[in-house]
């Protein structure tokens, strides 16, 4: 769980905006309020699941939630799929196989059919070295957006 500065100060701006007790904000996006205090006094970036709902809880992207843009730009999917499905999607656009997504990202493959097959979601090191892999955003590898 590294720490980002850049997280913690965008999270602390999205929660002032918001506004309200922040013990129910948590609540409110389903995570401890123990995640939520480490997220925004430290700036420990939480699990890629956690950042998800925090993403969505405030309808920004992810680059925007991490600190990577100050461009708010955020457009919802048409129908959100999962990680999985995403993940097939691209590899099958790529005509790329497993083995040859995980020889050219250096993930190893059998992380890569466990995400496939069981719906785990990797690190957020991982999914930024498969989207830079796919050439897609974290919200589109992840299915929140369509592009």
């Amino acid at each position: 769980m590294p720490i980002s500065k850049s997280f913690q100060n965008r999270f602390q701006e999205l929660v002032a905006e918001r506004g309200g007790n922040r013990t129910q904000i948590a609540a409110d996006m389903n995570i401890t309020y123990v995640l939520f205090s480490k997220a925004y006094n430290y700036g420990i970036l939480p699990r890629p699941v956690v950042l998800v709902r925090i993403a969505d809880y405030f309808g920004v992207s992810m680059d925007f939630l991490l600190g990577k843009t100050e461009e708010n730009i955020f457009v919802p999917a048409r129908e959100r799929v999962t990680f999985a499905q995403r993940l097939e999607q691209l590899r099958q656009k790529k005509q790329v196989s497993v083995y040859r997504v995980a020889e050219q990202t250096h993930i190893h493959r059998n992380n890569i059919a466990g995400w496939l097959n069981k719906g785990y979601l990797p690190s957020l090191e991982d999914l930024e070295t498969l989207a830079d892999y796919f050439g897609v955003s974290l919200d589109c590898l992840l299915g929140r957006t369509d592009a």
